[in-house]
């Protein structure tokens, strides 16, 4: 994903012609070739930055997963979603008893 950042640099700037004399200034053809360049002006996002542009357009935490092409768990984390924790096991479970019913 790139984003198209427009203009506003001194790369925009050309010369005006002058009236000294018949001969008329020309803009100097390395900065006019920056200026038709739009290669320059693109910006590569991070696999984090475009998770949450995507979260941002409303895609799901999976959508994100499948257009980066890395796992749910990875998204997660770029969106700062915490983990789901399990409950924690008892002794008896664990040992194989069944849990005491209360009575």
């Amino acid at each position: 994903m790139a984003i198209q950042v427009s203009g506003g640099g001194p790369s925009n700037i050309q010369s005006a012609p002058s009236t000294l004399g018949s001969k008329q200034r020309t803009t100097n053809p390395v900065a006019a070739e920056k200026v038709a360049s739009p290669q320059q002006d693109t910006v590569k996002l991070s696999p984090a930055a475009q998770a949450h542009a995507l979260k941002i357009q409303g895609q799901s935490v999976n959508q994100i997963a499948a257009n980066l092409g890395v796992s749910v768990a990875t998204i997660d984390g770029y969106l700062f979603i915490p983990a789901p924790k399990a409950p924690a096991a008892s002794a008896d479970i664990s040992a194989g008893k069944p849990a005491p019913t209360g009575k």
